[in-house]
C-alpha cells in the first residue's frame, strides 16, 4: 500500500497518517519523525512581558467608554457617609410608629457601604435590623397598651369644655 506524498506510513500496520500525527490512527503505534517529511508544527510561544523598567503604552478604552481619570481611588470618606447615615437611620428605627421603615433604610445604607468595601457596613446592617424589629415591637406593645386602657371610655372621650350634643 503506497501513501500519498503528504502522508506518512505507520511502521507497524502501514496505515496512512497525517504528518502532524504523533500516534497511528489505526493501531496507536507511536510514529517516528520522518527526516525528509515535514515536522509537526511547534506550539506558538506566549508573548513575553516587557522588561521591568519599561512601561507598556497606555491602552485606550473600547469605543463608547470614557477614559477613567488617572490614579482614581475611591476615598474612604465616600463610604463613611453611608456608615454615618446608616447608624442614624438605625437609631431612628426605635421610633414606635415607623421604626421599621427607618430600619429598612439603614439596612440599605449598610449594604451599600459593605459592597463598597467598608466592613462597618455589617454593623450598620445588624443595628438596623435589630432597631427595626425593636421599634416594631414597641409600636405593637404601645398600641396594645392604649387599646386596653381606653376600653371603658366613650369614643370620642367627653371633654370638659365641649358642649354635649342633644340626644347623647
Amino acid at each position: 500500500m503506497t501513501n500519498p506524498p503528504d502522508r506518512i506510513g505507520c511502521p507497524k500496520c502501514q496505515a496512512s497518517n497525517f504528518p502532524s500525527s504523533v500516534v497511528c490512527w489505526q493501531c496507536g503505534q507511536p510514529l517516528t519523525a520522518n527526516p525528509e517529511g515535514p515536522q509537526a508544527p511547534q506550539p506558538p510561544q506566549a508573548p513575553q512581558p516587557p522588561p521591568y523598567n519599561q512601561q507598556s503604552p497606555p491602552q485606550q478604552p473600547p469605543m463608547g467608554y470614557a477614559t477613567p481619570p488617572p490614579n482614581y481611588q475611591q476615598s474612604n470618606s465616600d463610604t463613611q457617609v453611608f456608615i454615618i447615615l446608616g447608624f442614624i437611620f438605625a437609631g431612628l428605627g426605635l421610633v414606635p410608629c415607623c421604626g421599621f421603615v427607618f430600619g429598612f433604610v439603614g439596612l440599605i445604607l449598610g449594604i451599600i457601604a459593605l459592597t463598597k468595601g467598608n466592613q462597618l457596613g455589617v454593623w450598620v446592617i445588624v443595628a438596623s435590623v435589630v432597631a427595626g424589629i425593636l421599634g416594631f415591637a414597641i409600636w405593637m406593645a404601645l398600641g396594645n397598651h392604649f387599646a386596653h386602657t381606653m376600653k371603658g371610655m366613650p369614643f370620642p372621650p367627653n371633654m370638659p369644655n365641649m358642649p354635649k350634643q342633644n340626644g347623647l
